[in-house]
């Protein structure tokens, strides 16, 4: 599953390169010119990796930083701020309201990829399943929502890992059966029990998240 990041970059030019050269790297790569368009997406799918320019049109680069790390559902995407203001009061300034790098203008393409591989090279060592406000640490077998920690059984861990690893896609009750429980398991209403506990532990009262597709199986929903 390829890593998502987006990339808010008024300059249409810069935001060409900085698109181009991480798709090429393969990379799933959004890139918005202001924060309206940007909001939305963000509505419907959360990123691992937000570059971000200040001076932007309308709403400012640390506007948007400020309401990103004030608001719990957004804590784990990591922030590059890619800007022409390279001053070190303006890299102190964006590192202190939230970001975790601070790029200066003009830059390298291939210093940036660097960077980017390197930080999804320590994601991988940490691991991290994400859907909306909730975080699934696969190496540590830890599940958060918001700041809080949700206990899970093993076996809940298991199922939300499963279905995560493979949203948005249909996952049938078949294949969880042989691939979590193993065949000799094979009774759905086991499954259906174990949904059930896992939406209230995640508070997925509406099942909104966990969806269900009846007489086929689930879906994860961003």
């Amino acid at each position: 599953m390829s890593k998502l990041i987006y990339s808010i970059e008024d300059d249409e030019n810069i935001g060409y390169f900085i698109n181009k050269a991480l798709t090429n790297s393969g990379y799933d790569v959004k890139t918005f010119t202001s924060s309206t368009p940007f909001y939305q997406e963000l509505e419907r799918q959360i990123p691992d990796v937000l570059l971000l320019d200040i001076m932007l049109p309308g709403e400012s680069g640390l506007e948007i930083l400020s309401k990103l790390r004030h608001d719990s559902k957004y804590s784990g995407i990591y922030i590059i701020i890619v800007s022409a203001k390279s001053s070190e009061f303006d890299k102190v300034t964006g590192l202190d309201q939230g970001a975790d790098d601070y790029i200066a203008k003009p830059f390298s393409i291939l210093e940036l990829t660097s960077k980017i591989n390197a930080i999804f090279r320590r994601f991988k060592d940490k691991e991290v399943l994400r859907v909306k406000d909730i975080s699934l640490y696969v190496n540590e077998r830890k599940c958060k929502k918001g700041d809080t920690y949700i206990n899970l059984t093993q076996k809940e861990f298991d199922l939300f890992k499963y279905l995560l690893e493979r949203k948005p896609n249909v996952v049938r009750k078949e294949d969880v059966i042989n691939d979590i429980w193993g065949s000799e398991y094979g009774v759905t209403r086991t499954i259906d029990m174990h949904i059930k506990s896992l939406r209230q532990k995640i508070q997925d009262k509406d099942s909104s998240i966990i969806v269900t597709l009846h007489g086929i199986g689930y879906r994860i929903e961003e």
